[in-house]
């Protein structure tokens, strides 16, 4: 029996891999979709060594891409994707077919569609992670990393002007005039990184806050307060905003838990107020990493795609 062209199946599939991915875990993962019927692309951002490494697992896998730091990630994604619907997720976003399929239905009456995430496992830094992703759903729909989504090849092509990128990519696309659907209904779930990951990811996903100035500036005012209280006013003072703060945020936890009672435990709602306590740390190591990138580092130069095909 022949094989089905690219272009004939369902979906494009497009996960997009960092140098630390675990490609055997990928590769098995990625295997799961092949009901589901799916052009699977993978964009590896990693090093030449490793993307050499990474190829020999997940060439099997799909077609397997090497892209350079700072690719715009949805614009690479539709020059190269085979299908008109296109799903990209990042490599530690699990999938099942009824949620492929769910989201492809939704691609026939939204321009893009962006599912909603959780965590499962949850160790205690996974439990702050998904703290993190409580609040964020008790202030707005939109999530502020967009880990997964799906698009119509078209509709991006006919975007004009700046990147889109991948970071804030669904706050972008709205902006640009895409139909953007939040699907509330639809839940996708996401394996936590390692420890050393998660915690390398720290000032990097702080730094994609710069883009909100106003978040930024919230985060960054949280620790001098609380220093200039307990020095002003006395330890009591200092507590007493912290506490406040950390019920706060424990409080839009618990309004962005409603609808998503059962993928959230009760208990990470209690995990929020760390979530905002480790953002507000983690805005000052972002920052230290902008200035001094900007004082001693020399500006990348984008290298044109380097693709592997698997077939």
């Amino acid at each position: 029996m022949a094989h089905r062209k690219p272009h004939d199946r369902r979906c494009s599939y497009v996960v997009v891999v960092e140098s630390e991915t675990e490609s055997s875990d990928l590769a098995e993962y990625l295997a799961t979709l092949a009901p589901a019927d799916c052009d699977v692309l993978i964009l590896d951002y990693a090093s030449p060594e490793r993307f050499d490494e990474h190829r020999r697992i997940l060439r099997w896998a799909g077609r397997h891409v090497a892209i350079p730091k700072g690719t715009d990630v949805v614009r690479a994604a539709m020059e190269l994707a085979a299908c008109e619907k296109v799903i990209i997720a990042t490599d530690d976003v699990r999938y099942s077919i009824p949620e492929v399929e769910s989201l492809c239905e939704l691609l026939d009456r939204y321009e893009v569609v962006e599912p909603q995430q959780y965590l499962s496992p949850l160790p205690w830094w996974g439990s702050i992670e998904a703290g993190r992703m409580l609040v964020q759903r008790g202030i707005e729909r939109f999530g502020d990393r967009s880990s997964t989504y799906a698009v119509r090849r078209s509709v991006v092509r006919n975007i004009r002007g700046a990147d889109i990128g991948s970071d804030h990519a669904i706050r972008r696309l709205a902006l640009r005039g895409a139909d953007v659907h939040a699907a509330s209904e639809l839940f996708v779930r996401r394996h936590p990184r390692a420890l050393s990951a998660w915690l390398h990811e720290r000032p990097e996903e702080a730094e994609e806050d710069f883009a909100a100035p106003g978040k930024t500036i919230l985060f960054l005012a949280l620790l001098p307060v609380v220093i200039a209280l307990a020095v002003f006013g006395g330890a009591r003072i200092a507590g007493g905003f912290t506490g406040m703060v950390a019920l706060a945020s424990a409080a839009l936890a618990i309004r962005g838990r409603i609808g998503a009672s059962s993928f959230y435990p009760v208990r990470t709602c209690l995990f929020a107020p760390l979530a905002v306590f480790e953002r507000s740390v983690s805005v000052y190591w972002a920052l230290f990493r902008r200035v001094r990138a900007v004082t001693i580092e020399p500006k990348p130069v984008a290298t044109p795609l380097r693709a592997a095909s698997g077939e």
